[in-house]
């Protein structure tokens, strides 16, 4: 039997029995995730197929009672304008009735509900892809309506799952195929562009197979050098801090940009959307999960708490738009993200090629020189006056050394100076332990100092012969952690045995 033959009567018989009014979705949707790191490439950490058939719709109210266990009547203070009007029973087993108020419904038209044992795969185009074993799971739902009936006209509908609003539905026929951080090449492997013909059981002749084709389309996939370089990455990305975030200034206007969607893998009804997520745990570790918020129906929800406004998906242009700008104020100093691009395949209607790419870029908010520059000096300032060396204050000290310092390149000061020397007493635990005084003394300077840049407190006995402070200097420590904003100068004893002078030194090799 030809293949090409039988793919082309199974879509003709899907559509011969699918009338005009019904609700039917069935897809094997190629899910995969990739994130962005210093290497620059695109690493694949996960990926799933995910193949479910619903047939039929239930179209609710938003009354708040919908779904408890027992009848319900008007109470329009909470939505319900109607009444439970119909009770349905989910599931196999011992289902538990849920009342509901019902504005319409229309029950399965093309399979059989909740026969997963007459499910099974009939043709594949990769033999890598398991033929047994699928683990093929089935709900059905079981509709009396309309209980409220003048006339006591009330119906059994049954329906394969079901819709519920705009394009979300519980899948009456489902199996999923997860894939791991090390899986993608048996996951390119087995999932393979082609048809993936699948037999289920025809509606009210379940004995009868009804042959539904699932097509897997190719689309954008994460880059890579062989065997044919291309597929999607970040360009242009920021300077990565030690953690691994791509930084990008807060003050200026954030520039993301990326390749690889004009590459063929891109049809004209694909949607590309951008989002800034929130990581799970502290957030401060880029290859950590997102968090994933949820609705009371299990899907996916973007809520506009974290940050203000960018979290909400933003469906851009074009699918093939190879740039977003994002204006200072959604982000403050020290935030951390996830910019997330997710290209989505999915024509919603009957039997569809369905996918998602999502590709991330773990992103950090600093304050940059640039950025300190554009907010310190008026709008129209020319640039020759913000570049690091010059000194338009006038006071002697550059624009680079008053940020790196953290005082002001508009206004004429000095750099921030050493504090007062000050005594801090011994101290005595509940142990007991006598802890002795020391002295100590502090610079402010800016936390979080650029790639490179380091500084150094040098001493004098003289004020002409300078030398660092080494870490076996046997009377001061030097206390110099890089995400604070200042330095911490501490005599090793209470006792200060000579005259000692103390300057701090930025060092800079570029």
């Amino acid at each position: 039997m030809n293949l090409k033959t039988l793919s082309f009567t199974t879509l003709t018989l899907a559509a011969a029995l699918l009338p005009a009014d019904a609700f039917f979705r069935a897809g094997f949707k190629i899910d995969k995730e990739y994130r962005q790191g210093p290497s620059g490439a695109p690493v694949f950490r996960s990926g799933k197929g995910d193949l479910y058939v619903v047939d039929g719709i239930l179209t609710v109210t938003g009354c708040a009672n919908n779904g408890i266990p027992v009848p319900f009547g008007i109470d329009t203070t909470i939505g319900c304008n109607i009444g439970s009007n119909g009770v349905s029973f989910d599931g196999d087993g011992t289902p538990v009735p849920e009342y509901k108020e019902i504005v319409g419904v229309e029950a399965a038209s093309t399979v059989e509900p909740g026969r997963h044992d007459l499910v099974s795969l009939y043709a594949r185009p990769s033999f890598d892809f398991p033929q047994d074993g699928l683990g093929v799971a089935s709900i059905s739902t079981v509709l009396f309506f309309d209980l409220l009936s003048a006339n006591g006209d009330i119906r059994e509908y049954r329906l394969a799952g079901r819709g519920l609003r705009g394009n979300q539905f519980v899948p009456g026929y489902r199996f999923i195929r997860n894939y791991g951080p090390g899986d993608r090449g048996r996951m390119e492997r087995e999932i393979v562009p082609g048809v993936y013909l699948f037999r289920f059981p025809m509606i009210n002749r379940p004995t009868t197979p009804l042959y539904l084709n699932f097509p897997v389309r190719a689309t954008v996939e994460g880059f890579v050098e062989k065997p044919i370089r291309g597929g999607f990455r970040f360009t242009g990305v920021g300077p990565f801090s030690p953690s691994g975030f791509a930084q990008y200034d807060v003050n200026l206007i954030s520039e993301f940009r990326w390749e690889g969607l004009n590459q063929g893998g891109v049809s004209s009804g694909d949607r590309l959307y951008i989002s800034f997520r929130p990581l799970s745990g502290l957030g401060n570790n880029p290859d950590a999960p997102l968090i994933v918020v949820t609705d009371a129906n299990g899907f996916e929800t973007f809520p506009n708490d974290f940050p203000p406004v960018p979290n909400v998906r933003i469906l851009l242009p074009s699918p093939v738009q190879n740039f977003y700008n994002l204006p200072p104020g959604f982000f403050a100093v020290g935030d951390n993200t996830v910019l997330e691009l997710t290209l989505e395949r999915d024509p919603r209607v009957g039997l569809s090629a369905v996918s998602t790419r999502r590709f991330q870029l773990p992103i950090t908010f600093v304050a940059g020189f640039p950025g300190a520059m554009a907010a310190a000096f008026p709008k129209d300032t020319p640039a020759a006056l913000m570049e690091k060396n010059a000194d338009p204050d006038g006071d002697g000290v550059s624009n680079w050394l008053e940020w790196l310092s953290g005082s002001d390149p508009y206004t004429a000061n000095a750099p921030a100076s050493l504090s007062q020397l000050a005594f801090v007493p011994p101290t005595t635990r509940r142990s007991g332990q006598t802890t002795p005084g020391y002295w100590h003394m502090s610079i402010d300077r800016r936390a979080g100092l650029p790639a490179g840049v380091s500084v150094t407190v040098e001493s004098s006995t003289d004020l002409e012969s300078w030398a660092p402070v080494e870490e076996n200097d046997p009377h001061w420590l030097i206390e110099d952690i890089r995400t604070e904003p200042r330095i911490r100068i501490l005599s090793r004893t209470p006792e200060l045995t000579d005259k000692r002078y103390f300057r701090v030194k930025y060092n800079d090799p570029g």
